[in-house]
């Protein structure tokens, strides 16, 4: 399927969230959602059962969804009344992509080869935000099989505070010393 049908998806809600002054509370929404259908595959097969009426769908995706704006409610009921439900997740994807683009946010991942400690991660989100000019929102995960340090992945950077790679960088830096030794 194209991405710009996915990108109106999320451009039309976006509007919706900007009029109605809520475009912080609807992403949150959205997170929470695209979190409860990574977990719960088969729950975008329910919604696109051919045997299921759409109207029963459509009393699923209401209870189900009870507690969130009655515009996020409907955003899925138009994803299942034009039979995109198999898409649903990527809809949602795009979507939170466009309100992080609007909000100036950069979702990323912080591997740790030990578990940080609040403070910790405060500063690293902070340091970021600084240099990238954008707020800074971190999953964390931790890795045993990095020797020490971090690193941290964004959507177009790689920052490595490694261990491995600091002694990556000592030994370039004590091989060029030695070459340039032998210079004469």
């Amino acid at each position: 399927m194209d991405n710009t049908l996915f990108n109106r998806y999320a451009l039309a809600l976006l509007s919706v969230a900007k009029e109605e002054n809520k475009v912080e509370e609807y992403r949150l929404y959205l997170k929470e959602i695209k979190e409860a259908l990574d977990n719960n595959p088969t729950f975008i097969k329910l919604l696109g059962a051919t045997n299921i009426k759409k109207s029963d769908r459509y009393l699923i995706i209401e209870k189900v969804f009870a507690q969130y704006d009655s515009n996020i409610v409907n955003f899925i009921k138009v994803i299942l009344k034009n039979n995109r439900s198999y898409y649903l997740r990527k809809i949602i994807k795009e979507t939170i992509f466009r309100f992080d683009d609007y909000l100036n946010i950069e979702e990323g991942k912080l591997v740790s080869a030990t578990k940080l400690s609040e403070e910790q991660i405060h500063k690293i989100e902070k340091a970021l935000e600084k240099t990238l000019q954008k707020r800074i929102e971190l999953r964390i995960i931790v890795d045993e099989s990095l020797i020490g340090g971090f690193k941290v992945y964004l959507k177009n950077d790689v920052y490595d505070a490694s261990i491995l790679r600091k002694v990556h960088n000592l030994k370039k830096k004590l091989l060029n010393i030695k070459e340039e030794n032998y210079e004469y």
